[in-house]
Order: C-alpha cells, then sequence, then structure tokens
C-alpha cells in the first residue's frame, strides 16, 4: 500500500482513510503491520502527534492492534470496516443509488470486458481466492452481509486490476467506497440477504467464467446480471417506503 499524502481532510483522517482504504481494497490484510510512524508522518505530510491520533481511532474501533518496544508497532487485527470510519457522506435517495450503481455499473462491465482480454496467470489466482472466500462466507455465514459486500468489492477492485487499465482501476476505487457505504445502508432481512448473496455468488462465478475462457462480451454480460441483482435490491427496498428512517440501524453487520 502507497501511503501518499492528500488534502481536504482532518490531518489524523487521512491515516484513518488510507488505512481502511487499503483494507477494503485488500492491499492490506489482517497480520499486516502498517510503516512506523516517522515513517507515515513523513508520507502523508502531517505530524506524528496526528499519525498517533489516526492510529488511535483505528484501535479504539478494533482494526488494528499496537504493541511498544522490540517487536512492537502497529498491526492490523481485523478487516471489516465500521461504516462510520469511511468517512463518505451518502445521500440515501433512490435517485442517488440508483445514479450511482448505473455509472458504476458501465465501468464494472466494461472492466470485466478488457479483463477478460487481459488478464494474466496471477490474475486469475486473485479473482479465484476471493471467490473462495465468498463462496465460504454464503456457506458457513450467510447472514454475514457486511463482510460479504466488503469481499464483493474485492472481487470488482481484482478485476479492474486484472484490465490493466491503471485510469480505470483508479476510478473504480473511488467508487468502492460510496458503494459500501450506501449498500450498508439499506437494511436485509436475513432471508433476503441469503437470497441476495446466493444471486451475488452465482453471477460473479459466471463473471470469471467468461473471463477465463476469454469472452470479452460474456464478461460484460455476466457482470450487467450480477450488478442488476444489486438494483433490484434498490429498487425493492425504496419501493416498500421505507426511506431513511429505518436505515438507522444499518452498520449492524448482520443485517
Amino acid at each position: 500500500m502507497d501511503f501518499v499524502s492528500t488534502t481536504k481532510s482532518k490531518s489524523y483522517r487521512r491515516v484513518v482513510q488510507q488505512v481502511c482504504d487499503a483494507i477494503m481494497v485488500g492491499e492490506l490484510h489482517i497480520g499486516d503491520a502498517l510503516p512506523p510512524e516517522r515513517e507515515l508522518a513523513t508520507r502523508l505530510e502531517i505530524s506524528r502527534t496526528s499519525v498517533r491520533e489516526g492510529i488511535r481511532v483505528l484501535a479504539d474501533a478494533g482494526i488494528v492492534t499496537r504493541r511498544r518496544g522490540g517487536g512492537g508497532g502497529t498491526k492490523v487485527i481485523a478487516d471489516v470496516i465500521p461504516v462510520d470510519l469511511l468517512d463518505k457522506a451518502i445521500e440515501l435517495s433512490h435517485k442517488r443509488i440508483t445514479d450511482l450503481i448505473q455509472v458504476r455499473g458501465e465501468l464494472e462491465m466494461l472492466a470485466a470486458e478488457i479483463a477478460a482480454a487481459r488478464a494474466d496467470a496471477e490474475d486469475l489466482r486473485t479473482i479465484d481466492q476471493i471467490i473462495a472466500q465468498a463462496s465460504d462466507l454464503a456457506n458457513d455465514h450467510p447472514d454475514y452481509r457486511r463482510l460479504y459486500n466488503t469481499v464483493d468489492v474485492r472481487f470488482h477492485l481484482a478485476l479492474s486490476k486484472a484490465s490493466r487499465n491503471d485510469v480505470l482501476y483508479a476510478t473504480n476505487q473511488s467508487f468502492a467506497r460510496q458503494i459500501l457505504v450506501a449498500t450498508d445502508m439499506i437494511p436485509m432481512a436475513a432471508d433476503e440477504i441469503k437470497q441476495f448473496v446466493s444471486e451475488e455468488l452465482s453471477s460473479m462465478i459466471a463473471v470469471v467464467r467468461a473471463v477465463k475462457n476469454r469472452d470479452p462480451a460474456g464478461a460484460r454480460r455476466a457482470m450487467a446480471m450480477h450488478l442488476a441483482f444489486l438494483l433490484q435490491h434498490v429498487d425493492r427496498f425504496f419501493a416498500k417506503g421505507d426511506g431513511l428512517a429505518n436505515t438507522r440501524q444499518a452498520g449492524n453487520p448482520h443485517g
């Protein structure tokens, strides 16, 4: 993970945001160590005090753990990011989320199409690992939607990376956090979660099959179907008239 300086955020939030982003997209994993405080401060162009505050926020949220002294440092201990750490306000309206999914969908379909032509063996191994993780979740923890959503984001970004188009990959990264926040804000009943995860996993596998078969058109169609399941759920939610008032409990990882 390349930690870099950003603007328009409180200094300590730079640490929180970039660590969360790196975990969310699979660049940091449980057990990985963060760079030393001095190095982080230099890379992000902030004070060591701000770095310590950012790490404290992450530690309080159960994302990292800190140890002093020899052999110490800061290590990642969780790969599910609480929504309130994602620092991205999302207006929960039908039009807003539909527009977001529509634009993201065009980019994701393009990524799948190009990946079918360009993905190499290492890309495919990474994608297979993500599919295996999603399958395990669907079988063992079908109600753990929060973690499944995180794995789904990694799947999309892995495909974007396999497209070998840096602009496309960076653009899809910018959408990832917004999509994760938006989907987390929409509650699902247990039976809805199981159906949603099953549909999503099945369409994920269809995308990967098309990519492996070097079928760009097939990969694009399969990705369109994959995204359609999310859009259908959003439509059902707003058709119920639930609105923002009934999303106050969102953030519960099981709902």
